[in-house]
């Protein structure tokens, strides 16, 4: 298993803590929902390349709307913005924004897994 490098930071990019307090303080069930959200999340990703790439911008909308679900769980404000600037746009009214959006969005996931992983280093 990889080393997981988590650091102190100000802003977090989502919070888990909430997540824990809405589940009643079950940290296990807040644990199995990062985990679950980790194990799709590869593929996830790779839909949103393949649809972006393919230009196939319902396939997009859809696969972004479903990541945007799993970010608001997750209280990943940055994510479910992105989120929400792509899916007013898609699939009718695509523009220049759109791939430049879409890499800000999985920056945005990106730091939601790091902060998954840490979370479930904590344990």
């Amino acid at each position: 298993m990889p080393t997981i490098s988590c650091t102190f930071q100000t802003s977090k990019p989502c919070d888990v803590d909430y997540l824990v307090q809405l589940l009643a303080g079950d940290r296990i069930a807040a644990q199995n929902l990062a985990r679950i959200f980790l194990d799709v999340y590869p593929g996830k990703i790779a839909l949103v390349d393949a649809a972006l790439n393919g230009n196939d911008w319902g396939a997009l909308r859809r696969v972004v709307h479903e990541l945007r679900g799993s970010c608001a769980l997750f209280s990943a404000t940055a994510c479910i913005n992105f989120a929400s600037k792509l899916e007013e746009v898609l699939p009718d009214h695509v523009d220049a924004s759109v791939p430049e959006n879409c890499a800000r969005f999985k920056d945005a996931l990106a730091e939601v897994v790091a902060e998954l992983n840490c979370f479930l280093a904590r344990g």
